[in-house]
């Protein structure tokens, strides 16, 4: 029995293995289908260079801060100038960005109230020098109405060009005084930035260089003129001072004498210059002017006359600096004009000219028609003056007498210089310029400032919509339904440093297995300003713009915007571009996707994005239908006769008792073959 049993157990237990193994495999089945849905699809590598930066970044430039800003909005009200902008430097955050627009502006706001103090302080020069005399005292001289000799006279302040205003203070004695500091010119001017460095003349000087000039010529034609004329000897002395340059010229000729003036910027231009002679004509000299450069002055002599002849000659001098613009754009021009003596007349011929200082020997006539008119004492030089000679004034070396300093604000600077008929001089010899007078001009200062740039990093979304355009990132795309992978690409700003938007890529590799791709779009994402004025709107399609592939293959898809279209791109637009791929879900299971945005050679990666499809369930089959049990029906009871109640012998049984009785039956005679088989 316990054999039976045992066997019986064993088949038991067998069948009951068969079943739960059976249930286990279909649970196993079925399992292993639930992890098919919920399995990570990898995306097969790209044959690109898949190589990502560390932090894709792009330097965006921060905006001036509202210190910054007020600082340079005062600063080009005060000094009429505009700040000029350096090149922008990076710097790691944007606090250390406005820390260092807050240390300019106070760099430039210290600046600018350095030059207003140094604006008042000149005012404050040219006021008191309104207390000047308008006219020097006279005294010496024919009939007492000259200056007397080795006296010094700062005049009355003056205005010129409207809104310029000039004078002088400190005293001349000798020509040292003139650019050592103890003789200073102011300047100053009511209209911020018209006195720019770069239009105020510092010097002139004629240095060791030949001129140019149509008619300019080395050999000395005053000289072969005198030699014909039978004179001996040179009609005047070249050689002192340090000449190293003798030209003859002819009158009416511009000449040019290269590099020599210097502006207060510093800059270096050539002059140009043109000599003219006037009123009665020389014996000797007829259309040529000698110019020289003795002592570094533009020395100039018209000619000369025969002895005992005083004809009354003079010599007009004009002067442009060389900027292209023939004398169209205006100077401030400080000189002195010396060696005026023997009654020797001066003009000088701007319209804008003020006289402010004058030495020993001299008078000031008044206006001329043709300007301003000084004179000196036709004994000057002759029987009274400092360091006389035998040919009057010696120069430099007799300042202050035969002396004035002027200012004008000209393009072209122009005197005239002349003897006086019948007087003691023929022949004009002078020299202008070579000296670098102290002046005192405020001269606005040239700001500058530096904008900031700060690292951004390059960011790009990625989502994934149903056919509604609703994103099911995360959620639930049905079998043969179609989706869309929608990609937004970097976004440059306006402010970027780089201006230029040399590459602008999008790379997805689709997984192929499960999408099949059906489609794609590329479009502005935000308004896009081109260079031409033009602006696409947002949503407007770039397809014509761009480059697109897609291999079947291994499922990538590339898009590529031209070269001509990213340059056409105005450098003050902000810029962002979007693709949108359609596809289909022909496959069951979690399908994850990213793309890569190459933005001027950097991969900038996306975020994933996930969906999930799962199997379509087995149709269930239906349970059978049970049949409804019968209501008994309660019959009226019937009066019946009394019977005597037997035992039941079977006849009236149940279904489940024949069933019943039938597997017995099968079971013993299963019973029986068991035991002949044993």
């Amino acid at each position: 029995m316990n054999q039976k049993k045992g066997r019986g157990f064993y088949r038991k237990s067998k069948a009951y293995g068969l079943v739960c193994g059976i249930a286990l495999a279909g649970a196993f089945f079925f399992g292993t289908a639930s992890a098919s849905a919920d399995e990570v699809v990898q995306t097969a590598p790209a044959p690109a260079d898949t190589t990502v930066a560390e932090t894709p970044t792009v330097s965006e430039v921060v905006q001036p801060n509202q210190a910054l800003t007020d600082a340079i909005s005062n600063a080009e009200a005060v000094t009429g100038q505009p700040v000029t902008q350096d090149v922008t430097q990076e710097v790691a955050t944007e606090t250390v960005a406005n820390d260092n627009y807050d240390a300019q502006a106070q760099t430039i706001n210290q600046q600018v109230a350095d030059y207003q103090a140094e604006q008042e302080a000149v005012k404050e020069a040219v006021k008191a020098g309104e207390t000047n005399p308008e006219i020097p005292t006279y005294g010496q001289g024919s009939n007492g109405n000259y200056t007397a000799s080795d006296s010094w006279t700062n005049l009355k302040s003056a205005t010129i060009d409207n809104d310029i205003h000039v004078a002088a203070e400190g005293t001349v004695s000798t020509v040292a005084d003139l650019t050592n500091g103890n003789y200073t010119i102011k300047v100053y001017s009511d209209t911020a930035g018209k006195l720019t460095d770069s239009h105020i003349i510092s010097k002139i000087s004629w240095g060791d260089v030949a001129v140019s000039g149509a008619s300019a010529t080395t050999v000395d034609q005053m000289q072969l003129q005198n030699e014909a004329l039978g004179g001996s000897g040179s009609i005047y002395d070249f050689t002192t001072g340090g000449t190293t340059r003798l030209y003859s010229v002819k009158q009416g000729e511009w000449v040019t004498i290269p590099g020599a003036v210097v502006l207060a910027d510093g800059s270096v231009k050539d002059l140009l210059a043109r000599f003219t002679k006037t009123d009665e004509a020389l014996a000797v000299g007829g259309d040529w002017v000698n110019i020289w450069n003795a002592n570094g002055l533009v020395n100039y002599i018209n000619g000369g006359s025969l002895i005992g002849q005083r004809p009354g000659d003079g010599i007009t001098v004009e002067y442009q600096v060389s900027d292209g613009t023939n004398g169209s754009t205006k100077y401030i021009w400080v000189t002195s004009n010396f060696d005026i003596d023997g009654g020797q007349i001066l003009t000088l011929e701007n319209g804008d000219t003020a006289l402010v200082s004058i030495g020993g020997g001299m008078r000031i006539n008044g206006q001329a028609a043709s300007g301003l008119e000084l004179s000196s004492d036709e004994a000057l030089g002759y029987s009274y003056g400092k360091a006389m000679t035998g040919n009057a004034l010696d120069g430099g070396n007799s300042i202050p007498d035969g002396t004035v300093v002027y200012v004008a604000y000209t393009g072209t600077l122009k005197h005239n210089l002349k003897n006086t008929p019948g007087g003691n001089s023929n022949g004009v010899a002078n020299g202008d310029f070579g000296l670098a007078l102290n002046v005192h001009i405020p001269i606005a200062p040239q700001l500058s400032y530096h904008l900031n740039a700060v690292p951004k990093e390059l960011s790009v979304i990625k989502d994934v919509l149903n056919q509604a355009g609703v994103s099911i990132n995360n959620g639930t795309l049905k079998l043969g339904e179609s989706g869309t992978y929608s990609l937004t690409g970097a976004f440059l700003s306006k402010d970027r440093l780089e201006k230029a938007i040399t590459q602008y890529d999008f790379e997805d590799l689709l997984d192929t297995e499960h999408d099949k791709y059906t489609g794609y779009k590329v479009y502005a994402f935000i308004p896009i300003k081109l260079k031409d004025g033009t602006v696409l709107e947002s949503k407007a399609d770039l397809a014509a713009y761009a480059k697109q592939t897609y291999d079947e293959s291994n499922g990538r898809f590339y898009v590529s915007l031209n070269s001509d279209f990213l340059a056409s791109v105005a450098d003050d637009s902000d810029f962002q571009v979007a693709v949108d791929i359609q596809f289909e879900r022909i496959k069951t299971g979690t399908v994850e996707n990213t793309f890569t945005n190459i933005v001027n050679g950097q991969r900038v990666v996306s975020n994933t994005v996930v969906t999930h499809t799962p199997s379509e369930p087995d149709p269930e089959t239906p349970a059978p239908e049970q049949p409804k049990p019968e209501t008994p029906v309660e019959e009226a009871p019937v009066a019946q006769q009394a019977v005597v109640s037997l035992p039941q012998t079977g006849e009236s049984v149940s279904v489940f008792s024949i069933l019943s009785g039938i597997c017995l039956v099968i079971l013993g005679f299963l019973g029986i073959r068991r035991k002949k088989h044993a």
